[in-house]
């Protein structure tokens, strides 16, 4: 279903010149020599989801890309409004998560019309 939904925005990108981001969001262990326990890390992702679902806009679409990472896709934002948006989920990921031991981080960048990051972007870790 993602797959679909990103084509139809990069359709819509292509059509309508307006911007669009693609983010992932990754939770890895404090401490990167640990691995998580599957019944914690369903936890913490069952509880990122809710997060996500509950923080983001009608039009975001989001996916659980691998067991601990989710994709989004964020149309009509800038840079500077996805960083804003990335940030404020960090802040009520670690609100619900407040003594876990993991850390939320992340990448966000724009995609183009050609439905590729684009090569000048600002790609961060957060």
């Amino acid at each position: 279903m993602f797959k679909e939904i990103y084509n139809l925005q990069m359709r819509n990108l292509e059509r309508l010149g307006s911007s669009m981001f693609l983010a992932l969001l990754m939770v890895v262990p404090t401490d990167n020599s640990q691995t998580i326990a599957p019944l914690m890390l369903n936890e913490v992702m069952s509880g990122l989801a809710a997060v996500l679902k509950s923080s983001l806009r009608k039009g975001d679409t989001i996916t659980q890309f691998s067991a601990t990472q989710f994709a989004m896709l964020l149309p009509t934002i800038n840079y500077d409004s996805g960083r804003m948006v990335m940030e404020r989920l960090k802040s009520k990921f670690y609100a619900r998560f407040p003594s876990s031991n993991f850390i939320l981080t992340y990448r966000l960048g724009p995609l183009t019309s050609s439905g590729t990051p684009d090569g000048g972007s600002k790609d961060i870790d957060g």
